[in-house]
């Protein structure tokens, strides 16, 4: 690929109390084959070693940093390296996650391929454990596993891209406002407000790691936050409603909304199942 259709890949590393793997997660990214990268690495007030790991590593090889003195939300965290950053393309990259070698490489050259309707990538991951041994394939063989193009109505309903493995046109985090910041999560509002106005698509290779960690966000959420995560998955929804074009879409909100009245069953939360059970009706 000629220097000048290279475009810079923007790579925002967020860490939280990662003094285990941040460093590793940061090599990642410095070991890629792609030169066109700017790293940003953001300690979102860590209470460990883990700020002090990046400054050495910052020190040695020379990357950007933002180091907070709270914890201000992923999705504040990240808007705020966002509006730092100078990408064509844009890495959310936790700091327990890691790049195969050849990733960022690989991922410009498939999404240059795409057609002008594609705002994101995705791959397959390989789940990690938090030694580092390979697990699975996250989601292999599911439903919707491995799905490109219009992606507004599957997404209502299932969860199937491996959030590491994604990479973003910059327009589209400009197009959103970046991530909402008054939720609990970025991943299913992000999915559910771009796949409205741009295509997916899938490129069939393991790329990334995914390490799975009992003390991660996305586990805390749903052992400790669950009802604020659910209340979120709402307003998400209800934001999806008014967007619906298609009778194939509304079957697939109407299924979504199923499967979180059920959610909210188990979780004992029966003035939140009763919000869900009115889309239902």
């Amino acid at each position: 690929m000629p220097a000048e259709q290279r475009p810079l890949v923007s790579v925002i590393c967020i860490c939280f109390n990662h003094e285990r793997f941040v460093a590793e997660a940061i090599d990642s990214v410095l070991k890629q084959d792609y030169l066109y990268v700017e790293l940003i690495v953001v300690d979102n007030g860590s209470n460990d070693s883990s700020p002090q790991i990046i400054d050495q590593k910052a020190l040695q090889i020379g990357f950007k940093t933002m180091l907070h003195d709270q914890n201000l939300g992923h999705n504040k965290a990240f808007n705020l390296a966002f509006a730092q950053c100078k990408g064509t393309y844009v890495i959310d990259l936790s700091a327990d996650d890691l790049l195969h070698p050849k990733r960022i490489s690989k991922q410009v050259s498939f999404f240059q391929k795409q057609s002008s309707q594609v705002g994101v990538i995705y791959h397959r991951a390989l789940c990690i454990d938090e030694e580092g041994k390979a697990l699975q394939e996250w989601l292999k063989g599911k439903p919707f596993y491995g799905q490109s193009g219009d992606l507004f109505g599957p997404l209502l309903m299932r969860t199937f891209i491996p959030t590491p493995t994604m990479m973003m046109k910059r327009e589209v985090l400009e197009v959103l406002g970046g991530y909402d910041e008054n939720l609990s999560f970025e991943d299913f509002d992000f999915w559910v407000r771009s796949s409205r106005s741009f295509h997916y698509a899938f490129q069939d290779e393991c790329l990334s790691s995914w390490r799975q960690v009992a003390s991660s966000h996305s586990r805390v959420q749903l052992t400790h936050g669950r009802r604020r995560m659910l209340q979120d998955v709402l307003k998400v929804l209800t934001w999806a409603k008014s967007q619906i074009q298609k009778p194939y879409e509304k079957r697939c909100f109407v299924k979504g909304c199923r499967y979180y009245f059920t959610q909210c069953l188990k979780n004992g939360d029966w003035d939140l199942a009763f919000r869900f059970l009115t889309y239902l009706v």
